[in-house]
């Protein structure tokens, strides 16, 4: 027992990753659709008034109930029905459309047909029953229908006072806005067709149609689809099966799949994935039952399902007033569930020859197609933003139409294929009032128009694409819009004044940014300062300034050029430029402030004073430094003196050539000095020099006397040269010598 349990769970595990893995291939989920039908079974459909107000029988409520029976049948397996007969109007009827159980669903409803009241409760009990499901799956695709012949009862200004039907009407419209209002800002998908019969209307009563017609489009954003009596009920029920279904109801002079019978074969072309293919047969006899013996896609034989033939038979009319209908429904599917049929060539086998049916036999293909809207501002650069909150009034959009396979937005579809594209294909978005046709564009594969967001209370937009006798789907979004804004700039300062030396203490300039001609709030200045969006511009002008945030006000602070005494003053211009939050706003402001100057010593006597303080000490320390000194410790002068007469008594002293350290070191420019008795001798850059004024005509330099040129010039001196000098009673002689 263990071991089974063992076995049975490692088949389950198995199992669970192999399924998902299989689902992934070729298939989506597609999205639930929910239809609530509001069914006129009312006594209204049995029995007329004519002219005289004589009662004459009719059979509407045949017609209808047969169209019931189709409408069933045409409707996907995965779609959700309910039913709310007016007869009984707080009543539901849950209608199974599975394959296993439709043809048994399709009987029950033969049994709706209460011959009561058209009361308009059955539409408070059909929002009900969508809200309830709409919390339970908003994501699902939602649809009310609403098949009637005649006038709501509490609508009916015949049966009831003035008073009554304004009360009335006021209800209902509120109970349709308020509905409406709720689904669009939910997102939920929702669409309403109001079918009605008018075939036996008097003009009063067409008349009190037309008012709900109205009622029903304004309030409830619906569509209305006008019948008359006998089979055109049939044709309208299952219009709007096409329509939930997206196909396009009307199917004349448009693209049909390519259908070839040849013997019991019949071969379809499609150039579009489908969902599923239905075989329709519908007349006034019975029809041979179409067996289908094989389906072949693409060269394969195993991967369809089939669901049905379905068989339909209006109902017995004891009065016979007209001929009785009978309809046979085969639908075939991907096999694999959520799995849509590629395109390609799909060949039919039957068991019988095509001719016995092909008259009869209408083809529907439910595309697997859908499609993406973008809608796009440009922007003055040329660029675009698909940005909402970048949406304005007057702004100049494009919108774009992408088609693509169901499930898979990257598989974008080849319309071009379908030839006539102009014609066959017709793609239209509704903003407001204005309707603007697509065109396509072969090279980015996709349908785009152009217009201009304008001003309206209703945001809702609406694009159909139709692929005509195809396709046929519609698409309802909200494109906000907001106020084109205007940005601009307030200053809050008036003559300015800042001292040039005191700019660090001038209250600040102010600056209040204006959007539409109301103050910006903080928050939003705030983001721009965080994202730089805020810059001051000062020209050619000497000074700068910088930008803070007080509140939702721009402070403006001015501050001295980098040299305060370089500073402008004067009358200065300067621009502050903003970027708005989005792409096209900006906004400058020029502002002129006034620098008063300072006198012009106290604004330049400090500066001229460390100037020359400066300068001299330049000069003072390049006097330093060109000053020529001697070599210290490698020349000296070797100083010999004698008496006259008496040579041989000689007296020799060597002493350094030097001065003191304020002399050597601190005094520039002029040469270093020596004194050695009573000459003086001055540094050179090479040598040492006997200076002018220390010669004397009795001197002898280079062994000869310098009589009458002594004092002309200075004397350069190099090692090993003498100079001599003669008195009364001594002789003295210097000898320069250098290491």
């Amino acid at each position: 027992m263990v071991k089974k349990c063992l076995y049975f769970i490692v088949f389950i595990m198995i199992f669970s990753l192999v399924l998902p893995t299989q689902l992934s291939a070729n298939s989506y989920i597609p999205k639930k659709r929910v239809v609530v039908m509001v069914y006129d079974d009312s006594g209204s459909m049995w029995e007329k008034n004519d002219e005289n107000e004589n009662k004459i029988l009719i059979d509407n409520w045949k017609y209808a109930n047969f169209s019931l029976q189709s409408f069933v049948g045409l409707l996907d397996e995965g779609d959700q029905l309910i039913i709310v007969p007016m007869s009984e109007p707080n009543k539901r009827y849950d209608i199974d459309i599975k394959t296993s159980k439709r043809a048994m669903y399709i009987e029950n409803t033969k049994e709706i047909q209460g011959q009561g009241n058209t009361p308009i409760s059955t539409i408070d009990t059909a929002i009900t029953i969508l809200e309830d499901e709409m919390i339970a799956d908003k994501n699902a695709e939602f649809w009310m229908i609403v098949l009637t012949d005649g006038i709501f009862n509490e609508l009916d200004k015949e049966r009831i006072s003035e008073a009554d039907y304004k009360e009335q009407e006021n209800h209902t419209v509120s109970i349709l806005e308020s509905f409406r209002k709720n689904i669009v800002n939910e997102k939920i998908l929702f669409r309403s067709v109001l079918v009605t019969i008018e075939s036996y209307l008097s003009i009063p009563e067409k008349i009190q149609m037309e008012e709900f017609k109205s009622i029903w489009k304004n309030s409830l954003g619906g569509e209305f689809i006008e019948g008359q009596d006998g089979e055109d009920i049939l044709n309208k029920m299952q219009q709007v099966a096409a329509l939930i279904t997206n196909r396009d109801p009307n199917s004349s002079n448009g693209y049909e799949l390519p259908a070839t019978f040849e013997n019991k074969q019949l071969l379809l072309q499609s150039p579009f994935p489908l969902r599923r293919i239905t075989l329709l047969q519908q007349g006034t006899t019975e029809f041979t039952p179409i067996n289908i013996k094989e389906v072949d896609i693409n060269g394969e034989n195993n991967i369809h399902s089939i669901d049905g033939p379905i068989y339909l038979k209006t109902l017995e009319d004891p009065e016979k007033l007209s001929t009785d209908l009978f309809s046979q429904i085969t639908h075939i599917k991907h096999k694999q569930p959520y799995s849509v049929i590629p395109a390609g060539n799909y060949l039919f086998s039957f068991q019988n020859h095509t001719n016995s049916f092909k008259d009869s036999l209408v083809i529907l293909a439910e595309p697997a197609i859908d499609f993406t809207v973008v809608y796009k501002k440009k922007n003055a650069d040329g660029s675009f933003t698909e940005d909402f909150n970048q949406f304005f009034i007057g702004d100049e959009m494009n919108v774009e139409v992408t088609l693509y396979k169901s499930g898979s937005k990257k598989d974008v579809l080849d319309i071009s294929q379908l030839g006539n594209i102009k014609n066959l294909v017709n793609v239209t978005t509704t903003v407001g009032e204005n309707v603007i046709a697509l065109e396509w564009d072969e090279i980015q594969s996709k349908f785009i128009g152009s217009f201009t967001l304008k001003n309206s209370e209703d945001h809702g937009t609406k694009t159909l694409v139709n692929i005509k006798g195809f396709y046929y789907k519609e698409k309802e979004m909200q494109l906000p819009r907001k106020q084109s804004r205007q940005l601009s700039l307030k200053k809050l300062t008036d003559n300015w004044l800042g001292k040039v030396d005191e700019l660090d203490k001038a209250p600040p300039f102010k600056v209040v940014p204006l959007i539409n001609g109301k103050e910006m709030t903080a928050e939003e200045l705030a983001q721009l300062f965080e994202e730089n969006h805020l810059s001051i511009f000062t020209g050619k002008n000497k000074i700068n300034a910088i930008l803070e945030r007080e509140g939702n006000v721009i402070v403006v602070k001015p501050l001295p050029y980098r040299y305060e005494k370089l500073t402008t003053a004067g009358d200065v211009v300067m621009t502050l430029s903003m970027q708005g939050k989005y792409p096209d706003e900006r906004a400058e402001l020029q502002f002129t402030i006034r620098i008063q100057d300072i006198p012009f010593f106290k604004k330049w006597g400090p500066f001229i004073f460390y100037s020359f303080l400066i300068i001299l000490a330049g000069i003072y320390i390049v006097g330093l430094i060109i000053k020529t000194r001697f070599k210290s410790n490698s020349e000296y002068i070797e100083y010999t003196y004698s008496y006259i007469g008496s040579e041989s008594h000689k007296h020799t002293s060597t002493q350094r050539l030097e001065s003191n350290f304020f002399s050597r070191w601190l005094v520039p420019y002029f040469a270093e000095k020596c004194h050695i008795n009573n000459v003086t001798f001055k540094a050179a850059k090479r040598g040492v020099i006997l200076p002018k004024e220390q010669q004397r005509s009795d001197m002898e330099v280079f062994g000869e006397c310098l009589d009458e040129t002594a004092g002309d010039n200075d004397i350069h001196l190099y090692p090993n040269d003498e100079v001599k000098i003669s008195d009364a009673q001594c002789r003295h002689t210097y000898q320069y010598m250098k290491n």
